[in-house]
C-alpha cells in the first residue's frame, strides 16, 4: 500500500508539471481514447495525450476513467469531466484541441449519436481520426471473410488449439515427441480471430516450427490403441492434411502474409509514428504483398524449392 501510495503521488506531480507545461506554451492536443475492460468486469476509458512539448511530440498518459455506462454520451461526459479535472477548461478545449483518435466501434465513431459526433458539435474545429492499427485489422478480418479458403484454414488451426489447450493429455505427448526430435516447441494459439494479427503471426510460425512434432504426434495418436476408434480416425485425418503439398503452400503463404502484417501493425501502433509515415509504410506493404502472388515471399520460396 505504501509504495501504491508513493507511485501514486510521483505520478500526480509528474502529470501536473506535464500539463503546466502544455498551458504555458499553448500546444495543440490531440486526444487518443480507448476502452478496456478491468479483471472485475467493469469498463474503463484509457485517456492519452499527443501534444508538442519543447519541440518534441510526445504522447502522453493522462488517466484511466472508470465509466459508469457504455454509451456514447456516458463516454463523452466522463471524457470532457477527465479532462476539465485536470484543468482544460472549455475555452483552452475549443482553441487547442485539434484531433480524436480512437478504434472504430460504433460508440465511438457512429456519425449520428457517437462520441466523434458529440465531440463535433461541441468542438467542431476536432479533425476525427480512425485508429490506423485498428483499420488494418478491420481490412484483415474482411479479406478473410471473402476469402473461403482461409476460412477452411483458420478451421484447422483452431483444431490445433482444441487439441492442446483443452488436453494435458496431448500437450505432454507433444512436448515428447518435441524432445525427441530435438525441437523447441512454441506454444500455438488461434488466428485470424479479433485479436491483433501479431497474435496469429505467432501462430503460424508455432505450426511452421512445430511441424515435424506434430505431424508424428498426429501419426502416433492415430495408431494408438488407448484411444477410441474416433480419435484414431480424426489424427489420421489430421496428418493426412498435414502431408499434402497444398497445406503446406497455405502454411508458408499465411506466415509471409502475417508476418509483414504483424510488423506493419507494430509499426503502426509506435508511440512516434505519424500520418505521413503510416502511409509511407503502408504503400510500401501493398507492394510486398502484392509480390506474394508470385510466391516471392520468404518461406513459400522455401517449399518450391524443395521438391
Amino acid at each position: 500500500h505504501s509504495c501504491a501510495n508513493i507511485v501514486e503521488h510521483i505520478s500526480k506531480e509528474m502529470r501536473e508539471k506535464v500539463i503546466k507545461k502544455i498551458f504555458i506554451s499553448d500546444s495543440k492536443i490531440s486526444v487518443l481514447v480507448d476502452e478496456s475492460t478491468s479483471l472485475s468486469n467493469k469498463s474503463a476509458l484509457v485517456v492519452y495525450l499527443r501534444v508538442v512539448i519543447e519541440d518534441i511530440v510526445e504522447t502522453i498518459f493522462l488517466d484511466l476513467v472508470e465509466l459508469q455506462g457504455t454509451t456514447a454520451i456516458d463516454i463523452y461526459d466522463e471524457l470532457l469531466r477527465c479532462m476539465k479535472a485536470h484543468g482544460f477548461t472549455q475555452e483552452y478545449l475549443f482553441e487547442n484541441w485539434v484531433s480524436f483518435a480512437c478504434d472504430g466501434a460504433s460508440v465511438m465513431l457512429g456519425r449520428r449519436t457517437g462520441v466523434s459526433a458529440l465531440i463535433l458539435r461541441d468542438f467542431p474545429q476536432v479533425f476525427v481520426w480512425h485508429c490506423a492499427a485498428h483499420r488494418l485489422e478491420l481490412a484483415v478480418n474482411d479479406a478473410v471473410e471473402e476469402i473461403g479458403g482461409v476460412n477452411n484454414f483458420r478451421a484447422f488451426m483452431d483444431k490445433l488449439y482444441s487439441l492442446y489447450h483443452q488436453s494435458p493429455k496431448n500437450q505432454r505427448q507433444l512436448h515428447d515427441v518435441s524432445e525427441s526430435l530435438g525441437t523447441q516447441l512454441l506454444s500455438i494459439g488461434r488466428v485470424l480471430n479479433t485479436r491483433w494479427v501479431a497474435s496469429s503471426a505467432r501462430t503460424v510460425a508455432a505450426v511452421w516450427q512445430n511441424y515435424p512434432a506434430l505431424f508424428e504426434h498426429f501419426s502416433q495418436a492415430a495408431s494408438d490403441p488407448t484411444r477410441s476408434k474416433s480419435e484414431q480416425v480424426t489424427y489420421q485425418g489430421l496428418a493426412n492434411r498435414m502431408s499434402t503439398q497444398t497445406f503446406v503452400k497455405n502454411l508458408a503463404l499465411m506466415y509471409d502474409a502475417l508476418e509483414e502484417l504483424a510488423d506493419i501493425s507494430r509499426h503502426l501502433q509506435r508511440r512516434d509514428i505519424n500520418v505521413l509515415e503510416s502511409n509511407r509504410l503502408i504503400a510500401c506493404e501493398v507492394v510486398v504483398l502484392k509480390a506474394f502472388q508470385d510466391g516471392k515471399g520468404p518461406h513459400m520460396q522455401k517449399v518450391l524449392e524443395k521438391p
